[in-house]
């Protein structure tokens, strides 16, 4: 986000409101980290949602006009800001509670004090292919896939270690495994994990 903020005065102002919302410094959030900051979920999420609505503001300052706005989980707040729906500052508190309760999130059983688990994007392998590196992977916990990205990209949900089991699978795989961490909190726990609804409805 620092080149749009840099660049646009529309940008920079996203930038201004929230940390006057938020009551703090978004911009070194974004712009210099460091990664252990932006790995937790409540900071991940408020700085996805003040770089995505720069670059919106940017946009709309350069005289694009939206005709239709969507978003992904976070970016579905950001549909809702350029759709008008919903005022920036808005956006924004309603970004920051959700980060805040997301990382209270638990893995059920887990040790007083420990991590409550992890996700994981697993890059070039099919939903059938991760669903085995999962049941291999369960041998000491609960691995499961949680969220269909696309046809060769599903993110997993489990604690930490077994997530680095299935990850570790999926490299043997022609090479081509890949994975993302994303962040640490098992957001979609093994409760609500990947079912045929839901990837119907992803799809």
């Amino acid at each position: 986000g620092r080149w749009m903020e840099r660049s646009s005065p529309a940008a920079a102002a996203v930038f201004d409101v929230a940390a006057e919302v938020l009551g703090r410094d978004v911009r070194a959030l974004c712009f210099t980290g460091p990664a252990r900051e932006l790995t937790p979920t409540q900071n991940a999420q408020v700085a996805v949602f003040t770089c995505n609505a720069a670059a919106a503001a940017l946009l709309a300052a350069e005289g694009f006009d939206a005709r239709l706005a969507m978003g992904h989980s976070v970016g579905e707040l950001n549909a809702l800001v350029a759709a008008g729906v919903l005022s920036l500052a808005d956006g924004l508190r309603l970004v920051a509670a959700r980060g805040e309760l997301m990382g209270r999130i638990t893995v059920p059983g887990a040790a007083p004090g420990a991590a409550p688990g992890t996700m994981a994007a697993l890059v070039g392998a099919d939903l059938e292919t991760v669903r085995g590196l999962c049941v291999v992977a369960s041998g000491a916990g609960t691995v499961v896939p949680a969220l269909l990205n696309g046809p060769q990209n599903v993110v997993v949900s489990a604690c930490r270690e077994n997530i680095d089991a299935s990850v570790l699978g999926l490299t043997f795989i022609d090479g081509r495994g890949v994975w993302n961490p994303r962040g640490e909190a098992a957001l979609i726990a093994p409760e609500l994990a990947f079912s045929e609804t839901s990837q119907d409805f992803l799809c």
